[in-house]
């Protein structure tokens, strides 16, 4: 996990000669990936996720992996200044949609992500306060009329939540 977190976030390592995030942001990743071996790391800080589901049991070690799995993807349209998910615009941040996650986390782990999957995590990340959305937009109204929206359908402008210290 630590070395394709490390190459993701190399420009020399990458197969495109760029990296997908910055510096700062993949010091923030590989801490976080330790999460996955040892759940109570950084004198319990990630606490509140690993208990979010149970108060007496902790999350299993295929979901720690998936929430750090989901992160770097998510990390991939990381504005770092504010940490918000989303493509930066002069005065506001242009939203992205799940599915640009999910290619996200295909195009940096090589493997798919079922739905199911992925929506549980999102979950998990919001139950743990890991993950905030602040707004979601609708660019065509016509749209918005014939729609039945539910808050795991768009991910957009969403805030991240820094739980682990530098």
């Amino acid at each position: 996990m630590e070395k394709r977190v490390t190459q993701l976030g190399s420009q020399k390592n990458n197969e495109f000669g760029k990296a997908k995030f910055p510096y700062s942001t993949k010091r923030l990743l590989l801490a976080f990936a330790k999460f996955i071996d040892n759940p109570h790391c950084y004198n319990n800080q990630l606490h509140d996720l690993n208990y979010c589901q149970s108060v007496v049991y902790g999350l299993q070690k295929r979901q720690r992996e998936t929430c750090v799995k989901v992160m770097v993807a998510m990390c991939c349209d990381l504005e770092v200044e504010t940490y918000q998910i989303g493509k930066p615009k002069l005065e506001y941040m242009d939203t992205i949609t799940h599915k640009t996650i999910i290619k996200n986390y295909e195009a940096c782990w090589g493997e798919s992500i079922c739905d199911k999957r992925y929506y549980h995590t999102i979950k998990l990340l919001k139950m743990a306060d890991f993950l905030v959305i602040d707004a979601v937009y609708l660019q065509d109204r016509d749209l918005l009329a014939n729609l039945d929206l539910k808050d795991e359908d768009l991910l957009l402008a969403s805030t991240q939540n820094q739980r682990i210290n530098h």
